[in-house]
Formats: structure tokens, C-alpha cells, sequence
């Protein structure tokens, strides 16, 4: 490719140049040349917005312009250049749904057989020639390095699905035990305060604070289990033999840590497949920890749940159903194949699984607004809150549902709208734990 040179000197002086630096969005557009590059721009991202399901218009758009100008030397060259796009005014999180609709059939298998696999034995290239130059040498050492780094992305994968498997039980142990008990003591605070006073406040429902009490919960509760303790320490034990080491107790320390986030990454993993089912599962450009944190943020889901309207009515919406639709049930069968193989399987777990590839929270969402005189997108967010949260009120409908509808009356109107919002997703809510209930 012959790359075009840049303008002679002859074509401008420096005293054609202005001295101005700055200028507004006008006053570049008055020039006849400005408005038709302006022109095609908007007519490119229209070919996007009208239905293409070529996601990579949009990001091209700046792309092309700023590998024009580094070709043509007006800006200093990059190896690479990362550009951010928010899909719609949607959050950073679209980013990784817009992959997943893009995946190609042969993508979609790759990563489903390193999903599947469970071999974790690694050996470098054997090499039968001695290298006798620095280059030669450099480059076996950084081939090992790409090597080591090919095997952490695969089993990247292996460590993928049993992360969104670990967030779905963390879900269920905490509406089996933790929650159980937070509500025996809350009944009794609950007493305590209605002999107190013949009005007791709603508790405003907040989607963030509510998941993050599920997860710091689950962690906490989970890590002082004598279980795990041992666990831990066999791990450690096993690379410093000695438990009276340093090296122990500093094993232990880091081990237990990672182990906390990874567990607070499950949850938030499970959740983000909870909502747009297990084509989520296979989405991430890679399966970096830390890099996918950056993605699977609470304030987030909270902002796209709100926006899950909207999103149906986009082609990146409609792609996430059909996509899921085309490869839902193959990803279904790895995970139910890994759950045998760990020997964690049961018709409870397999059930759970199921549903949630059947009735994942976006797919059957539908628009509490239009029934409702208050607009409030807030309305939205509240479902979702109660959703997975309330084990007592499953497994003990009629009396719960009973007191709580006279607790509602008593409280102010914003409660009772909330039941109606809430009931969009009760018989999911209901499933979902019937089938968790007896795992414990």
C-alpha cells in the first residue's frame, strides 16, 4: 500500500497558517470541504443506526480519521490506538455485549472447548539447537513467555465457567442461610420497633447497596468456614511446607485474598449472565480479572437495567436475543458437563441453569412504565431489587405476601406501586428459588 506523502511547502506558507489555536465547531464547518467530510460522517453512522448490525462503524469513524492524518504526518505515528464507544448512551458493559453478537461460529466453538476442557498440564518448547547470539536467545525466552501467556488465556477460560458457577451458588447460599437469618433478626427488630411505634418506614430499595450486601455477605460468612480455612492452608502447605514460615502465613494472606476477589468477581460474572443469559458467559475479549472488573460494575447493570427498553428496540438488543437463541443451550451443556464433572451436580443446579437460559432477566423484561402513572425509571431498578432476594417469601408466599400487603397499606403509596413492578418478576423470583431451595 503506497501511503499518500504529505502537502509540499509550497501549497501554504507559515504566514497562511492563522494564529488563532482554538476554533468552534462553526466556524470549521463554514468551509465547503469541512461540511462534506461533516456530511459523510453522519450519513456513515446513519447506516449504523438505522439497522446495520455492523458495530464497527461507529469506532471506525474516528479510527479512519486518525490513521489519515498519522499516514499523512500531521500527528506523531502509534502502534495502536484504543478508542471507547458507548453503544447507544449505553454504559461501558455494551461493550462486551457487542462483541458477543459479533463472535463467528468458529469462535463460538473455541471458546466453548476451552471452556469444556479441564486439562491444566503446561510444558514449554523443547529446543535442539543451542543459540549462540543475543537475538537468538531473546527471542526463546519471549517465546516461552507468549507461551506461558497462550496458557493463561485458555485457562482463563477453565477458570471462567467455574467463576459463574461459584456467583450462582453464592446467590443461593445467601437466600438459603445468610438471608434466613438476617430475616429471623430483622422479624424480631421488626417487633420490636411496631411496639415502639404504630408506623414503621419502608426501607428504600437500592439496587447497588443491595448486591454488594449479597456478595460482602456471602464472602464473609463463606471465609470463616472452617472448610475453606482448610482448604487454604493445604494450598499454602503445599508450596511452603513449613506452617511456621514467613512464606506460610504469607501464602495464606495472599491466597485468602485472591480468593475473596474472585468470589466478589463471581458474583458480579453470574449476575451479568443472570441478565442476558450465557452468550454474556463467552463474550469477554479476554478473561483478565482485573480487566473485566472494569466491566462488570454494579452502577452499571443498574444503569443498563434501567435502559433495557431502549435496548430492545436497538439491533444490538434484538442481535443479543437471536445470538442467544443460536448458542444459549451448546453453552448450557458445557457448564451442566463441568458441574458433573466436579461432581456438584443435581436436578436443582441442572433446573436453575436451565431457567436462567430460558428467562434471563432481559429477555423477559418488559416496560413497567406504561401501566404506571409515575414515570420514574427508579420503578425499573426496584423489580430487579427484589428479584433472588427474598427466600422467606417463596417458600412461605401466602403468609409473607399476606403480612406484607398490610405492612404496605400502612406505609406510603411508593410501596404499593412497588408491588406492581415486583410482580412482573415473581414468578421468576419464585422458580428460581424453589429450585435453590434445597441445595443446602
Amino acid at each position: 500500500m503506497t501511503l499518500t506523502p504529505p502537502p509540499e511547502k509550497f501549497f501554504a506558507t507559515i504566514n497562511d497558517i492563522p494564529d488563532e489555536t482554538t476554533a468552534t465547531i462553526n466556524e470549521l464547518l463554514n468551509d465547503i470541504d469541512a461540511r462534506q467530510f461533516f456530511n459523510t460522517v453522519v450519513t456513515t453512522l446513519n447506516k449504523y443506526s438505522i439497522g446495520s448490525n455492523n458495530y464497527r462503524i461507529v469506532p471506525s469513524v474516528s479510527a479512519s480519521s486518525y490513521y489519515a492524518l498519522q499516514n499523512h504526518g500531521y500527528i506523531l505515528p502509534k502502534s495502536s490506538l484504543d478508542i471507547k464507544i458507548k453503544f447507544g448512551g449505553l454504559p461501558v458493559l455494551a461493550e462486551l455485549l457487542a462483541n458477543a453478537v459479533m463472535l463467528t461460529d468458529d469462535t463460538v466453538k473455541q471458546r466453548l472447548t476451552w471452556l469444556e476442557s479441564n486439562e491444566t498440564t503446561f510444558k514449554t518448547n523443547k529446543r535442539n539447537e543451542q543459540q549462540t547470539t543475543i537475538e537468538g536467545q531473546i527471542k526463546c525466552l519471549i517465546e516461552d513467555l507468549t507461551d506461558y501467556w497462550k496458557n493463561d488465556q485458555t485457562i482463563g477460560w477453565q477458570k471462567l465457567i467455574r467463576n459463574f458457577i461459584l456467583g450462582f451458588e453464592m446467590h443461593s447460599y445467601y437466600e438459603n442461610i445468610v438471608s434466613k437469618k438476617s430475616n429471623k433478626k430483622n422479624k424480631r427488630k421488626n417487633a420490636s420497633d411496631t411496639n415502639e411505634s404504630n408506623s414503621v418506614k419502608p426501607k428504600e430499595w437500592d439496587f447497588v447497596k443491595k448486591n454488594v450486601e449479597i456478595y460482602s455477605k456471602c464472602i464473609n460468612t463463606i471465609m470463616k468456614s472452617n472448610q475453606i480455612i482448610d482448604v487454604i492452608n493445604k494450598t499454602a502447605k503445599d508450596l511452603n511446607p513449613d506452617t511456621e514460615d514467613y512464606n506460610f502465613q504469607n501464602a495464606v494472606r495472599e491466597i485468602t485474598s485472591k480468593i475473596k476477589d474472585s468470589m466478589k468477581f463471581s458474583y458480579l460474572l453470574y449476575y451479568f449472565v443472570l441478565m442476558f443469559s450465557y452468550v454474556a458467559l463467552i463474550s469477554p475479549p479476554t478473561t483478565d480479572q482485573a480487566k473485566l472488573l472494569k466491566y462488570l460494575k454494579l452502577k452499571d447493570f443498574n444503569e443498563i437495567i434501567e435502559k433495557f427498553n431502549h435496548l430492545k428496540s436497538k439491533p444490538l438488543g434484538k442481535d443479543i436475543i437471536q445470538v442467544n437463541n443460536v448458542h444459549g443451550k451448546n453453552i448450557l451443556n458445557v457448564i451442566l458437563n463441568c458441574a458433573k464433572r466436579l461432581n456438584i451436580n443435581n436436578e436443582k443446579l441442572k433446573n436453575g441453569l436451565i431457567m436462567i437460559n430460558n428467562n434471563y432477566l432481559f429477555r423477559v423484561y418488559s416496560d413497567p412504565i406504561k401501566n404506571s402513572n409515575d414515570k420514574s425509571a427508579k420503578k425499573a431498578r426496584l423489580a430487579f431489587n427484589a428479584f433472588g432476594t427474598d427466600t422467606e417469601s417463596a417458600t412461605s408466599s401466602s403468609t409473607n405476601n399476606s403480612r406484607n400487603d398490610r405492612w404496605r397499606r400502612n406505609g406510603n403509596q411508593r410501596q404499593n406501586e412497588l408491588e406492581h413492578y415486583k410482580s412482573q418478576f415473581e414468578a421468576l423470583q419464585s422458580e428460581l428459588n424453589n429450585i435453590k431451595a434445597d441445595k443446602n
